[in-house]
């Protein structure tokens, strides 16, 4: 839950905010949680509050507290605390391997917090009409999608507290990977993790699969050409997997992304496409996610993402 901080007595303020919950101070703008840590002495540094903490208090990594809550993977909590941009209690972590408590406040500086919004990472659903850009300049381009009406509130809402503020700015750092034609709709992943996007990119370890509406019946001779080897302008195609679905629906799953790829080869036998929808890259897929909706992705599916 996000909430504006407001002054309050301490007795309110230790009843209204648990362990998990994320504030955001509107006077410093700083995105905070209460994680526990015993409050330092007057003049007290951390690095010498070892001795003040109830030895009964059970601590846990900085990091591993900032991970939980989902404000930040762990090694970008290690980056932001290099950069000595979290904050205990009003003091500024200054070494890793910092533990805190239930009883401490830990805050993200706004420095930091931008630099992580830099690193979201957002799946959109595009619709037809929508020029796959990494740029607001360009007329139509899905990246106008990505705004407060249109995102999606679900479940995974909870799993990815993290404030982000869809401005400018941040929108045109974000690499769209795998475009999508105007024409076409679908999924698009666009992240602002460059080694997410290098290994999301990597296409022969990332395939994308996507349904293709035709508009005539699908028979033995146009499977066997598309399952078959293909040239596009005289260059040999990965070999495609197609999957019949319906007589006038196929699955396609690439391995390459050549341009207009799925349409053209359909279009060699005679078969013109009406609806092209990708529906899953690599490990992720579309889901039930609405058409022109977007979401951030949570850290667990990002994770999942790198590991493949």
């Amino acid at each position: 839950m996000l909430k504006n901080t407001v002054q309050l007595p301490l007795t309110s303020q230790l009843k209204l905010l648990s362990f998990s919950q994320i504030l955001l101070n509107s006077s410093i703008r700083k995105k905070s949680f209460r994680g526990s840590f015993h409050s330092l002495s007057e003049g007290a540094s951390l690095h010498d509050n070892h001795s003040e903490r109830n030895s009964t208090t059970t601590l846990q990594r900085v990091s591993k507290l900032l991970a939980c809550n989902g404000i930040c993977s762990r090694r970008e909590a290690e980056i932001l605390i290099a950069n000595e941009q979290v904050l205990i209690n009003g003091d500024t972590v200054v070494k890793q391997g910092w533990k805190a408590s239930e009883e401490d406040i830990i805050e993200v500086t706004q420095a930091g917090q931008a630099w992580l919004d830099r690193k979201v990472t957002i799946v959109l659903n595009k619709p037809r009409g929508y020029e796959s850009m990494s740029s607001l300049d360009v007329q139509e381009s899905a990246l106008a999608l990505i705004c407060k009406e249109n995102e999606h509130l679900s479940k995974y809402k909870n799993e990815s507290e993290r404030i982000f503020r869809c401005n400018e700015e941040v929108l045109n750092t974000l690499s769209i990977v795998g475009r999508l034609d105007k024409e076409s709709r679908g999924l698009l992943i666009l992240t602002g993790d460059g080694s997410l996007a290098r290994k999301l990119l990597n296409i022969s370890s990332t395939p994308k699969r996507y349904l293709v509406t035709v508009d005539e019946d699908v028979h033995n001779g146009h499977m066997d050409f598309l399952r078959g080897q293909v040239y596009l302008d005289g260059e040999a195609l990965l070999t495609m997997s197609v999957d019949y679905i319906s007589p006038r629906v196929l699955a396609f799953t690439l391995t390459e992304g050549k341009n207009r790829q799925i349409r053209r080869c359909c279009a060699m036998v005679g078969l013109r496409v009406l609806d092209l929808c990708r529906i899953s890259i690599g490990c992720f897929e579309l889901g039930n996610l609405p058409e022109g909706s977007w979401r951030r992705l949570t850290l667990k599916e990002i994770a999942n993402l790198k590991r493949r």
